[in-house]
């Protein structure tokens, strides 16, 4: 068995079998369960925080419905062959949801697989993302593999993988070409057209964009122009439907399974009571707590950047997973899976906070991997803790009411801001390195010379 080393050779290490066969383990159990035994899957599916798909008279698997989020995808496209517009109805879906991605879906030819296809297609897609996971996280001691295998069993990645999210594949494509040759001027291009590609299937990977600066001046001018102009042209195109899709995206709730700025903001709201001009008072001030935090993080890290080495396969898995993680962060609320491009970012924190720096480094960097793991987790814990604390005030229906669902919900929050500071400091050593910033830089010190 083996296993890529940190600038993309292949070295032998019997911790990456270990986490191959937890993976063949830990999936192919999941598998087994939906295959023989309905009611012990649903139970699990519970336990971990997803909620199973009961579907009547379904048309590619028997219920509880894997790959639902695929199969919503294909249906878009198979119905407006048929004239439907798939904005106000979809009947090729079993619930009937409408089209809230990009409208761009609605016209490729995803026809061509079909609803009736959705099983072997998730299979196809998530069996090709868990082989990936090994080169990723390439585990070489005990506590590596631990890493990886509490990573890889989360609810934010089961999630993912049993609804086949199209952001399984997004991600995927991103690892992949990181892996296959980040220092290759073939692949790093093939980079920005994933995030094209992604960006105009749904438009959060459009933040992936930001890789450019690490490019020349004539290239990131460039690459400017041409994403300018291609997003010129999809707005020109699609501005009405985009419109459509977006107002079908889903509720943001404070209790609910999504992480985001604002959802801090509707939790003092909502459920601590503040009027919300001091909700969001109390929110920019944690926002100016957290610029400050992360300049501070990104100054004591500075000794140690040059070991993220941001031109390398796992200094880009980093950059990559934090840009996506920190950019949707800030701009919506998203749901739990999202959270699976952390996956990419705990390698290279882990790396990093090996540092013989001392603690004042490594410490922080830590704290970032243990609370990433609790990201990748938070929605199990949410669902387990407001169930417990339901039981205990008799079974109530919303037990977030309560104050100890409210403090945990705002420890949660806590979790999330903690670890999006650190992935700016990591952003904010990222754009240090750019040439286009040291170009910036030396033309101020030439007009102050002058």
């Amino acid at each position: 068995m083996t296993s890529v080393g940190p600038t993309g050779g292949l070295s032998r290490g019997p911790w990456t079998a270990c986490f191959v066969c937890f993976l063949i383990l830990f999936y192919g159990g999941w598998a087994a369960l939906w295959a023989w035994n309905t009611p012990a899957y649903k139970t699990m599916l519970g336990v971990w925080g997803v909620v199973p798909v009961p579907v009547e008279d379904p048309v590619y698997a028997k219920t509880p419905l894997p790959f639902f989020d695929l199969e919503g995808v294909l249906s878009w496209s198979q119905c407006a062959r048929q004239g439907v517009d798939v904005f106000a109805a979809n009947p090729c879906d079993p619930m009937n949801r409408p089209l809230n991605y990009s409208p761009l879906l609605r016209d490729l030819p995803l026809h061509w697989i079909g609803t009736q296809n959705t099983l072997a297609a998730g299979l196809a897609m998530d069996g090709l993302f868990l082989i990936l996971l090994p080169f990723v996280f390439r585990p070489r001691s005990f506590a590596e593999f631990v890493l990886a295998a509490v990573a890889s069993a989360s609810q934010s990645v089961l999630f993912a993988l049993e609804r086949a999210n199209i952001d399984v594949l997004i991600l995927g494509a991103i690892m992949a070409l990181s892996l296959l040759g980040a220092r290759r001027g073939l692949f790093r291009l093939l980079q920005y057209g994933v995030a094209a590609a992604g960006g105009l299937m749904k438009f959060y990977p459009f933040v992936l964009l930001a890789l450019a600066l690490r490019e020349s001046i004539r290239m990131f001018a460039v690459l400017s122009v041409g994403f300018a102009l291609l997003l010129a042209g999809f707005a020109w195109i699609y501005w009405a439907d985009i419109a459509r899709a977006l107002a079908h995206l889903p509720s943001v709730y404070y209790a609910g399974d999504m992480f985001g700025a604002f959802i801090l903001p509707r939790l003092l709201h909502k459920g601590f009571g503040l009027p919300s001009a001091g909700a969001y008072i109390v929110m920019a001030l944690a926002v100016l707590l957290l610029v400050w935090a992360t300049m501070r993080l990104a100054k004591k890290l500075y000794p140690v950047s040059e070991m993220l080495d941001f031109s390398g396969s796992r200094g880009l898995l980093l950059v990559s997973g934090s840009i996506v993680v920190f950019g949707c962060f800030w701009i919506e609320s998203n749901v739990a899976y999202r959270a699976i491009f952390l996956l990419p970012v705990l390698p290279g924190l882990w790396a990093a906070s090996r540092t013989p720096q001392g603690s004042d480094v490594s410490r922080p960097l830590l704290w970032g991997v243990v609370l990433a793991l609790g990201c990748l987790w938070a929605d199990t814990m949410r669902v387990n803790v407001l169930g417990l604390i339901g039981s205990f005030y008799g079974g109530i229906q919303h037990p977030e009411h309560h104050w100890p669902a409210r403090v945990f919900l705002l420890l949660r929050e806590a979790m999330w801001w903690y670890v999006v500071c650190v992935l700016g400091a990591v952003l904010i050593l990222f754009v240090r390195q750019s040439p286009i910033l040291d170009w910036t830089v030396r033309r101020i010190g030439h007009r102050q010379e002058q």
